[in-house]
């Protein structure tokens, strides 16, 4: 760990400590794996982990968040509150991230009743950069964010991870299922099991980064641009499986992976 990273570090431990006991909002993500394992484990804070399944969260996310909690003894809550029941939400607007983390916010809030003073999120610092309806609602419900108080960015995260060897240091960055739906679409139980699905499938391509973007029955596949030539050698059998799935036309952005 280079002088830098140390001292944010060691800037960000003195923050935890400071607040002692504290609610992590814990998505299975290296942000709060890493944020969970620093005060859980190094730091032996009392911290009790929500996690808010909305229905709309990649298994995988789920499933990683359950097998770190109990791999470090953590307490852990696992609430449900699907997101699928709400119009403002499967519309499809600009705002459904800002409505998802809401509603997450609320349930943990809800739970919560005061017992804890502090909720915390593992927001990191370049997250700032970019367009995060999200961030809106941990505004709005006094939301703490450590790695972003402590100027600590993505890159900080993976070194840090690398640094402790904690489980899923290298994990790529995900989002939500329903992200991945294109504006003009309806957010459904149906074509976020298609999306899972096809995703589930070309995952044993091993691409770095990888979604199936939804429209109308269609799927659109990115990938980095140095990765496209896997498809291209493949593009006929992973037509098959996902006409198999139910997409009707199926093709791949030549540009590449776009957030």
């Amino acid at each position: 760990m280079n002088n830098i990273l140390k001292n944010k570090y060691d800037n960000l431990c003195k923050y935890l400590r400071e607040m002692g006991s504290f609610i992590i909002a814990f998505s299975g993500g290296i942000d709060s794996i890493l944020l969970s394992y620093i005060s859980g484990e190094m730091l032996k804070l009392d911290i009790l982990l929500i996690t808010v399944n909305t229905n709309t969260q990649d298994e995988i996310d789920l499933s990683d968040a359950l097998y770190f909690s109990k791999e470090y003894k953590l307490d852990h809550k696992i609430i449900y509150a699907s997101t699928l029941e709400m119009n403002d939400f499967i519309n499809n607007t600009d705002e459904k991230c800002y409505i998802c983390k809401k509603k997450m916010f609320e349930e943990i809030k809800r739970y919560n009743k005061n017992r804890y003073k502090y909720i915390l999120d593992g927001s990191n610092l370049d997250d700032l950069n970019e367009f995060r309806p999200g961030r809106r609602a941990a505004n709005e419900y006094k939301i703490i964010s450590p790695f972003i108080d402590s100027n600590i960015t993505k890159s900080d995260i993976y070194e840090l991870g690398r640094y402790f060897d904690i489980r899923n240091k290298n994990k790529k960055s995900n989002s939500c299922l329903a992200t991945r739906v294109k504006k003009g679409n309806i957010i459904t139980e149906k074509n976020l099991y298609m999306i899972k699905k096809a995703e589930d499938y070309l995952k044993k391509f091993n691409f770095n980064i990888l979604r199936v973007r939804y429209d109308k029955l269609d799927a659109i596949i990115e990938v980095d641009k140095s990765e496209i030539y896997i498809i291209e050698e493949n593009i006929y059998e992973i037509k098959k499986k996902l006409n198999d799935i139910g997409f009707i036309n199926i093709s791949y952005d030549k540009e590449g992976y776009k957030k």
